[in-house]
């Protein structure tokens, strides 16, 4: 049976959510002030990890991404409260390597790709390279 718990009854010790005092692996949610589900993220030994997503309180659903010790991993969906996409985002060991948001009426603002040359990007291959 999945453990399921209201994120407010989690402690947290540094990076890690506890219950219990042991790193809590289960389902954590919270709820908007009418009980309709505001966020519902998986866990696991206290990180983020596996499905996460985070609604309006209207019911539309507002973010979805898969964590992976507590960091987003592949790509990151958002929505506004219309239904209208609101960005796209992809992710690798918690770092954005390409980017696009669009307003509500749905025009593309922003466009972006990490650049190969900076800082950060370095970071990354390092990651890749170490962890695999």
């Amino acid at each position: 049976m999945t453990n399921r718990v209201n994120e407010n009854y989690l402690d947290f010790d540094g990076d890690q959510s506890i219950l219990d005092g042991k790193p809590f692996t289960g389902i954590g949610f919270l709820e908007h002030p009418d009980h309709s589900l505001k966020r519902e993220f998986n866990y696991l030994d206290g990180f983020e990890h596996g499905l996460c997503q985070e609604w309006y309180s209207n019911g539309q659903l507002k973010r979805k991404w898969t964590a992976v010790r507590g960091q987003a991993k592949g790509t990151v969906y958002q929505w506004h409260e219309n239904g209208e996409k609101k960005s796209v985002g992809e992710y690798d060991f918690g770092v954005e390597t390409a980017y696009k948001e669009w307003d509500e009426k749905g025009e593309l603002i922003i466009d972006r790709k990490i650049d190969e040359n900076s800082n950060l990007y370095s970071y990354l291959m390092d990651m890749k390279e170490k962890r695999g």
